[in-house]
């Protein structure tokens, strides 16, 4: 998606966990505290480590912590956001494609299994 466009959904991510009653956004962790550099291998996993990113959001309720990471993955200004487990850093889902309907984006989902999950 569109740097515009992750931008706005990150916000929107972001502005309705602070309404939320059943989840919270860690505030004291974020990704800048894995310096994610282009010669820093692997601090917070190999699909994140030195590409660009417009931000990270650890989202947790009473069960589960999840990443919302919003990276520009192929360094081609096309934004993912990937949702990973938070404790052991396994991607969950990715999120890249959008469509156009009426005068609204949506973005595009498909779930492909692998490894018979």
């Amino acid at each position: 998606m569109e740097d515009q466009l992750a931008n706005r959904v990150f916000e929107l991510i972001k502005n309705g966990i602070h309404s939320s009653r059943y989840f919270a956004i860690n505030e004291n962790l974020s990704l800048a505290s894995y310096n994610l550099r282009k010669e820093t291998k692997y601090r917070f996993h190999p699909w994140v480590d030195g590409k660009e990113c417009i931000g990270g959001l650890l989202i947790s309720n009473r069960q589960k912590e999840l990443w919302f990471v919003f990276v520009d993955w192929y360094e081609n200004a096309n934004f993912y956001l990937i949702i990973f487990d938070a404790e052991h850093r396994k991607v969950l889902a990715e999120f890249h494609k959008t469509e156009r309907i009426d005068s609204d984006v949506k973005i595009k989902w498909k779930y492909n299994p692998t490894k018979r999950d």
